[in-house]
């Protein structure tokens, strides 16, 4: 029998195959207020979503999670590379396909809904995905911060299945988003008015 908190080998080369597909995919992308490799954020979401999930296929999906949404993959190709379980992981974490004049507000409704319906380790890399992309969005863009923020709180509030821990982290960065972009106005004592 295998030592449960060891990955097989084959365990780990699925998920080094997985890390070398999603480098290339993002290669030529940018975090857009740091200027920083993109794949340094799907880095950040794999190692907090690996505080609440050790599962191999959780760990890759991480990885990939934005490879639908910003490349041509076909979801198929993931499926048989990596197995229904991550194709079925990575489309729940796609944002519906939205018309393009359709309002942020519709579509982040369509991503609650069906992220309340995602399984629990979906919702975890879902909290971790948050936890990094609103680590330092109102220190760079306020303005747009200001409408993200609101929205990344619907879909916190749809992820009452993720790992505790992933959660509690990704809610203290939107408490903290908040408090930036939202601040309570205080009197001239620093107390709230």
């Amino acid at each position: 029998m295998t030592d449960p908190q060891q990955p097989s080998a084959r365990d780990e080369q699925r998920l080094y195959e997985a890390i070398t597909l999603a480098m290339y995919i993002h290669r030529d992308q940018r975090r857009r207020y740091t200027g920083e490799p993109y794949w340094k954020h799907l880095a950040e979401v794999a190692a907090l979503t690996r505080l609440g999930t050790e599962e191999t296929d959780a760990l890759i999906t991480a990885w990939l999670h934005d490879a639908v949404e910003d490349s041509s993959l076909e979801p198929g190709m993931l499926c048989a590379q990596f197995g229904e379980q991550v194709r079925s992981g990575v489309m729940w974490l796609t944002c519906p396909a939205s018309q393009e004049d359709e309002p942020r507000d519709q579509r982040t409704a369509r991503a609650v809904k069906q992220l309340r319906q995602a399984p629990g380790w979906v919702q975890t890399i879902k909290c971790a995905d948050l936890a990094s992309n609103l680590a330092s969005i109102a220190d760079h863009d306020l303005a747009f911060a200001r409408r993200y923020v609101p929205e990344c709180r619907a879909l916190y509030e749809s992820l009452g299945q993720a790992s505790p821990p992933v959660r509690m982290l990704a809610a203290k960065e939107l408490v903290a988003a908040e408090a930036k972009c939202f601040p309570v106005e205080t009197n001239p004592r620093g107390t709230p008015a």
